[in-house]
């Protein structure tokens, strides 16, 4: 009878790791899918960087599929004008879309 009650629980330990590596694996195959389905949307966030122009900041992504920029940055061509540049600059797959720059003079 002693033979039996243990090859019983040697079995029932074996079905118990069993479930235990089957959870295992649902668990992994759950976590690849969810790094899957994010990662691309973290792509997406923008990252801050200010330029040392005057005050330009430029939003753009790791994937640099747009950029954005707040300009404000001095304008001084050697003429008459002189300000800043100040406005926004959008650009979606390196193609410029909106821009409303304008010189503001100084005066």
């Amino acid at each position: 009878m002693k033979d039996f009650a243990l090859i019983c629980e040697y079995i029932s330990e074996g079905v118990m790791m069993m479930k235990t590596k089957k959870l295992i694996l649902i668990c992994l195959i759950i976590l690849i899918m969810a790094v899957e389905l994010l990662f691309p949307l973290a792509l997406m966030f923008p990252i801050k960087n200010i330029a040392n122009d005057g005050g330009t900041v430029v939003f753009e992504p790791v994937t640099h599929l747009y950029r954005i920029e707040c300009l404000h940055r001095i304008y001084d061509d050697n003429s008459r004008l002189n300000g800043y540049i100040t406005g926004n600059i959008i650009y979606i797959f390196g193609q410029e879309v909106y821009n409303d720059t304008r010189i503001a003079d100084e005066r």
